[in-house]
């Protein structure tokens, strides 16, 4: 039996948003011989628009093969439909997630600060999450990211910055998390591939988020160098993969090779 493929996106598939060179064949040939994908991002957006995205760039995909930190983030907040939900500090994020959950914007009525990508952050919504949190609301948070690649190019500060900012003046941790390399993140992917840590590989390109999914959860691992690690960050990390590639265009000669079993 193929073991599933759990693939990253971003640095994975498509770099500063353009498409990695011969990965669109290289997902065809898996695809023909049988490997079950799941791509599975850190990007807190519906794998629809993933998948209009995907197929855009000539890679057929099906939004039941997407699973995104906002579709674990729903599920989790499926389980708090009282909450008070404040969003710090991503408009699109806090209006989809409005059609489905309480928006609360006074401090004695947010039961979770939620923390994600910077991109709408000024100092009086920092202000009012750090009143929240120190009310007592939970601290949850998309992914932990430090920074991530910009489509005009380079890198980016990401969610890591806003927990940063509220762990720093607030002195709480992160509570819950539903990104990679979380543990309701491999849940849910083993889950909606219907299989088990050994029966999976995950393969992405970054050490932090892809790499340690795989360690903690005991799923084998591909470092894919086309994104945000470079082979020298290798002899510092705490974390190593199983097999180190340039691309995912190599991903099905591994597979056939070294990686088989």
């Amino acid at each position: 039996m193929r073991p599933a493929l759990i693939l990253d996106v971003d640095g994975t598939v498509w770099r500063y948003g353009r498409l990695i060179p011969g990965v669109a064949e290289a997902l065809q040939q898996l695809r023909r011989d049988g490997y079950p994908l799941l791509f599975l991002s850190n990007n807190p957006v519906p794998p629809e628009l993933y998948a209009d995205r995907l197929v855009g760039m000539g890679v057929p995909t099906a939004p039941s093969e997407i699973l995104t930190c906002l579709t674990i983030l729903e599920a989790e907040l499926a389980q708090e439909a009282e909450a008070g939900l404040y969003v710090v500090a991503d408009d699109r994020l806090q209006a989809h997630l409005a059609e489905g959950h309480r928006i609360a914007a006074d401090p004695a009525a947010i039961d979770i600060v939620l923390a994600t990508g910077p991109y709408d952050l000024t100092y009086d919504r920092l202000n009012v999450a750090f009143q929240a949190l120190r009310r007592g609301a939970n601290f949850w948070a998309t992914n932990a990211d430090p920074f991530v690649l910009a489509r005009s190019g380079g890198e980016v500060p990401h969610t890591a910055a806003v927990i940063g900012a509220l762990q720093g003046c607030t002195g709480r941790t992160v509570e819950r998390m539903t990104g990679k390399p979380s543990p309701l993140s491999a849940r849910a992917a083993l889950e909606r591939l219907g299989c088990g840590p050994g029966e999976a590989i995950v393969v992405g390109d970054g050490l932090d988020t892809d790499i340690a999914l795989g360690h903690n959860a005991g799923i084998r691992t591909v470092l894919l160098l086309s994104g945000v690690t470079r082979r020298e960050d290798l002899a510092d990390s705490p974390v190593q993969p199983d097999f180190v590639l340039d691309s995912l265009a190599s991903l099905p000669d591994l597979l056939r090779g070294p990686a088989a079993r």
